[in-house]
Parts: C-alpha cells; sequence; structure tokens
C-alpha cells in the first residue's frame, strides 16, 4: 500500500520540530540556533488541520518529530497522537521519531511499544562506541552510547535504522563504525556532516580509503543492505540532463514547521539550523527552481545522481544552487564506489549472459556508462 502512494506520488511529510532543545552537544550539529523554545498543543492542532484538511484522504501522510530531541516534549508526541487518532482516523498516516536514544524511560517505552505498528524511528547512532561518543558527547563531554537501548529498537520494530554522520573526527575509521551497524542488526543511513567544505587532501584520501573497504564489505555480503550513501538508483544516469531538475522534495513532498507554526522547505533550512537566514526560505517550495545558465552542475553527466542538497550547499557556499568543489569529488567517490559494488555483486551471481533479466541488463549499462562519464569527465565544480 506505501509502495503504492509513493508510485503516484501521493505523499506528504510533515516535520514538527518539537523543541529546539537537546540534550546533546554534537560536534557536527547543523542546528546552531538551539533554544529552550518548544512547540504548544494548540501550534501543533492547526498545523495538522491545515495539512489534512488542504490535502484530503488520498495522500499518505508522515508525521515525523524532530528537534532538538523530540522526546524532551514526549507529553506533545502524546497529544498529537491521541488528537489525530480522534480527528483523522480515516485518514492514512503514520509516524516518524528521530531521536538520541538517551531519554526512553520505561513509560515512554511502553507507550511507543503499543503503538509500534505505527511508529518507525531513525535512531542517531554513529557507529562504534568509540566513534559515537567523539561525535556525540553530552555537554559535560561524557559519551552517550552507553545510555542507549539496543534491544528497545532492535527487538520491537522491523529493519531499524540507524543515521551514522560522518565528521571529520571519525572519518578515518569511519567503515568500522558502519560495519558495526550492521552486525547490531541496524539498517545504516550514512551521510556526511553537513559542512563538508572544510576537508583537506588528507580527509579526502581517508574517505578514499575507508569507503573501499565498504566496497569490499558490501560486494562480500550481498545479504547486506547498503548504506544510503552508497545505495543509488544506478539508472538514473540516464535521465536526460535537461529534464526538469529539482534535489529533493523539500518544501514540496515535504514540509518542517518550526516550533512557532511557521514552515520552511527542511529542517535544515529552518531558524533552529539558519537563524534569521531562515527568512529566506520561509514558505519556499523550490517549485521555480533552476540552474543559472553558468552553473556548472546544469552539464554535469551524473547530476541525476547528485546527493547534494539545497541546505547542504547553502551551508557550503551560501547559495542553494552551487555546491562546493569538496561536495562534487564525495558525490563521485560514492557514485563510483556503488557502481563497483553492483558489479561485484552480478559477477557473483555467475549469470549466463545470454540469460539476462532486463534489470541486470540496464544495470550493467548504467554501470558502463558511470565508468566512461568518470573516466572521461574533468570536475565541474
Amino acid at each position: 500500500m506505501i509502495d503504492e502512494y509513493i508510485k503516484q506520488n501521493k505523499i506528504r511529510k510533515i516535520v514538527l520540530i518539537l523543541t529546539q532543545a537537546c540534550n546533546l552537544s554534537c560536534v557536527y550539529c547543523y542546528e546552531f540556533n538551539k533554544s529552550p523554545k518548544t512547540m504548544s498543543f494548540e501550534t501543533a492542532k492547526e498545523i495538522i488541520d491545515s495539512e489534512f484538511n488542504k490535502y484530503g484522504k488520498e495522500i499518505l501522510y508522515t508525521i515525523e518529530f524532530f528537534g532538538g530531541e523530540p522526546l524532551l516534549n514526549f507529553e506533545l508526541i502524546r497529544n498529537i497522537y491521541d488528537y489525530v487518532s480522534c480527528e483523522y482516523n480515516d485518514y492514512n498516516y503514520r509516524y516518524c521519531l528521530t531521536t538520541n536514544g538517551t531519554l526512553f524511560t520505561n513509560e515512554i517505552k511502553e507507550w511507543f511499544l503499543k503503538r509500534r505498528q505505527e511508529f518507525e524511528f531513525a535512531l542517531s547512532l554513529d557507529g562504534t562506541e568509540k566513534l559515537h561518543n567523539l561525535n556525540r558527547p553530552y555537554h559535560d563531554g561524557s559519551g552517550s552510547y552507553k545510555d542507549i537501548d539496543f534491544s528497545f529498537f532492535l527487538d520491537n520494530f522491523d529493519e531499524p535504522r540507524a543515521k551514522m554522520t560522518i565528521s571529520k573526527q571519525t572519518l578515518p575509521e569511519y567503515s568500522s563504525g558502519v560495519i558495526h551497524l550492521h552486525k547490531l542488526g541496524f539498517v545504516p543511513i550514512v551521510d556526511m556532516a553537513s559542512l563538508a567544505n572544510y576537508w583537506t587532501d588528507a580527509d579526502l584520501n581517508y574517505f578514499i580509503i575507508e569507503t573501499e573497504k565498504l566496497v569490499r564489505y558490501y560486494s562480500d555480503n550481498p545479504d547486506k543492505k547498503i548504506a544510503r550513501m552508497l545505495d543509488y538508483d544506478l539508472r538514473r544516469v540516464f535521465i536526460d540532463k535537461n529534464a526538469p531538475f529539482q534535489y529533493c522534495g523539500a518544501g514540496k513532498n515535504m514540509v518542517t514547521y518550526d516550533v512557532d507554526g511557521k514552515w520552511y522547505p527542511c529542517m535544515a533550512l529552518s531558524p533552529v539550523s539558519q537563524g534569521k537566514d531562515a527568512l529566506k526560505f520561509l514558505n519556499e517550495d523550490f517549485e521555480d527552481f533552476s540552474f543559472d545558465a553558468n552553473n556548472k552542475c546544469k552539464k554535469c553527466n551524473l547530476l541525476r545522481l547528485c546527493r547534494s542538497c539545497y541546505a547542504s550547499n547553502y551551508n557550503q557556499t551560501k547559495d542553494v544552487q552551487q555546491q562546493s568543489k569538496i561536495q562534487c569529488k564525495i558525490n563521485r567517490i560514492t557514485i563510483a564506489a556503488c557502481a563497483k559494488i553492483q558489479y561485484n555483486r552480478l559477477m557473483k551471481k555467475r549469470l549466463d549472459k545470454h540469460n539476462l533479466l532486463k534489470e541486470h541488463e540496464m544495470l550493467i549499462k548504467s554501470i558502463l556508462r558511470i565508468q566512461t562519464v568518470l573516466n572521461n569527465d574533468t570536475f565541474l565544480c
């Protein structure tokens, strides 16, 4: 059922920033403007009423609770849940919670377990205990890894996701962190810290070495789901460069409401992240987004695979349509890594070239096309 909504593009993600506060002090956090501000129940009701009444019953809604750390405002989560269950019981919706996992009391766990079919979690977990504590300490500098109840997520939810962020500090060992998450039983969602423009050539070399380790790991373990950073739909390389382009559904299929009820395209462009600069993105849906005529990305043969986004571009270059040179290099490294993994996995299947499935044929053509582009194109940025 969910897949059908996605195919028809009938989805709406409503991100609610329940609080701008957090109990951790992560080294890479892009939310530079935290405060004690919280969303009120009245504001949350107005948002839900507005969204559900505007888009109706033919949409699949994902209500994502975000922060700061949303469990600092757990009472609001309960109130929103009760309100939606009462007022919009015949609508199609699900819940998601992005959390650091350190505030789950027995009462909170019990509440979620009774509603486990309606909730999915994105646990911020940065790999091994060493890497996690380097990245995600408390305000007093002590590590937070020990306070996460992994069994709560692993034992009670299907394919629990762990969101791992690579920082400059953890970069030299990041592959061990990804593999650790797999061994624990999580599905890794791996991303770079949003400010990669401070990387040096040595950092980029670390990234290449560590990424190659993951190429070997995923090639040797074809049963493992590839972490998002290295998982591309390679067929997109054949989309025409002149077709309309948007980085993502920010502002269109996804919208983020700050604690005061005003909306922005995504959490990384909201006031808790951008401060006063967020006013530039108030009510922005990027519907008219297009590259300037002289933007080099417009000519890139890998544009349709690019993992840059409006927010990361703005954070690094102060221009939503211009990515940094280092980001361009990172994207190309990860695209090449995905192509290697997919090729190695195909070869392990010992496919008969006379009996290739259509999907295999297309994948091989995509890999060959990407290899040609990477061999012949110079970096455009």
